[in-house]
């Protein structure tokens, strides 16, 4: 499941409070550092600063809001297991920090693969009060030949106030066409609960009424290079 199209638990994974607070963003300028890999062990940082303008609007003026992530890989023949964490100053609150925790573990066996996500994002909504928010995915794929059969499974959980989450169920079939290419079908229906307003990819103008049902089918074609 790629992080593009409907059929993606980011929908759900790396959100709070409906997708309104979204840490699987794309910063325009970023530092960071790799390490050499060290047993199958490898370590990530990186830096994005404030690019708000003192034009800006008025929630940037006068805000630092920079992000400081960090990131540690195991990954060794059948077995990837990571840890990331960051922080963003002043991003819901001046002079607080929202931050996130994520643990993500995957296993092969054969041609069959399990994973799962596990992650806790902290949001604060005044100077002395927070909520965190619970978020998980459980995904496996078959492989048989040229065909790939993926199943995800994905929760949102709820914030401070009840009933505020959701969850999604993605079904994917992949026809390998050659070593680059791909055709691929799937189906997906994500799931407020009776106060939760998540929709696809973050949307905040389709589908994001508390409470409603999204799901959608499709096909496509991936080339990689």
């Amino acid at each position: 499941f790629d992080n593009t199209t409907v059929f993606s638990t980011y929908n759900l994974i790396g959100r709070a409070n409906g997708g309104a607070v979204n840490f699987d963003t794309r910063q325009a300028n970023i530092a960071q550092y790799w390490s050499p890999a060290l047993g199958g062990v490898k370590v990530n940082v990186s830096y994005s600063p404030d690019e708000g303008t003192s034009a800006g609007a008025a929630t940037t003026q006068g805000s630092n809001k920079s992000r400081i992530s960090t990131a540690a890989t195991y990954d060794v023949e059948d077995i990837y297991v990571a840890a990331a964490y960051e922080s963003r100053a002043d991003a819901s609150v001046a002079t607080k920090n929202d931050t996130a925790a994520r643990l993500v573990a995957r296993y092969k066996l054969g041609d069959f693969w399990l994973g799962a996500t596990v992650e806790s994002i902290t949001v604060n909504t005044s100077a002395t009060a927070n909520y965190s928010q619970a978020n998980s995915e459980l995904v496996g794929e078959y492989k048989l030949g040229a065909d790939k059969i993926a199943l995800s499974y994905a929760i949102a959980g709820p914030t401070a106030t009840a009933n505020t989450g959701a969850t999604e169920i993605t079904l994917r079939y992949g026809m390998t066409l050659s070593k680059r290419t791909e055709l691929f079908a799937a189906y997906t229906s994500l799931k407020n609960d009776t106060a939760g307003a998540y929709g696809f990819n973050g949307a905040t103008t389709f589908g994001t009424n508390a409470g409603s049902t999204q799901s959608a089918v499709g096909t496509g074609l991936v080339v990689s290079f």
